[in-house]
Order: C-alpha cells, then sequence, then structure tokens
C-alpha cells in the first residue's frame, strides 16, 4: 500500500516532498497519495496529490502550491520552496527544518 511516507525523504534537517499537482481544482489542499509512471519513463514515483484552485498561468498554481502546502503543515510560506519541476505537475517541495516525520504527521 502506498502512504504520504513513500512521497518524503530527508534531506539534512529539511524534507523533500514529491507532489503531483491539479490546477484549477474547486479546493486547495491534498487529495491522496498515487504511485504514478516517472514523467521519464523510469521507475514510478510515488506522488502525493495536491489540489489547486489556480489556474497554471503565470506561475499562479506554483504560488497558490507553495501557500497551501504552508498552511497545511503550519509553517510560513518562506519555508516551502519547490526545487524541481517549476513547469511541471509533477513537483519536488523541500519543506526546510521539518523532519520527515512532522511533515507525514501533518500531512495525514
Amino acid at each position: 500500500m502506498t502512504t504520504i511516507a513513500d512521497a518524503c525523504h530527508p534531506d539534512g534537517d529539511d524534507t523533500l516532498v514529491a507532489v503531483r499537482v491539479q490546477p484549477g481544482a474547486s479546493t486547495d489542499g491534498p487529495d491522496g497519495v498515487r504511485r504514478l509512471p516517472s514523467p521519464r519513463g523510469g521507475v514510478p514515483r510515488t506522488y502525493v496529490i495536491w489540489r489547486v484552485r489556480a489556474r497554471a498561468v503565470d506561475g499562479r498554481a506554483n504560488a497558490a502550491l507553495v501557500r497551501s502546502v504552508a498552511t497545511h503543515l503550519g509553517v510560513r510560506p518562506t519555508a516551502v520552496e519547490i526545487v524541481r519541476g517549476t513547469r511541471s505537475r509533477e513537483k519536488v517541495l523541500r519543506v526546510r527544518s521539518n523532519p520527515v516525520a512532522s511533515v507525514v504527521s501533518a500531512l495525514r
């Protein structure tokens, strides 16, 4: 069974979270976890599915994603950064100074 912990990985004091964004949704927030094929045809990856109301125009969906994740985790938006996938639905987020266990717990 795929869990949120499968999408989260430690990086020093930070946590990297694999996210698949669904822009133009009716609400903002997490919508489960799915194991999906890699965008480049490699090994399937586990993603937290994250819905945002903003459309993917001029970076609005990215900004909405960062704000929504930060609010959900109870951290400042500056603690959440998109480190990979700024122009893709599949992204990797860095949550600064948060261990994996606290991020996984907050996303459940």
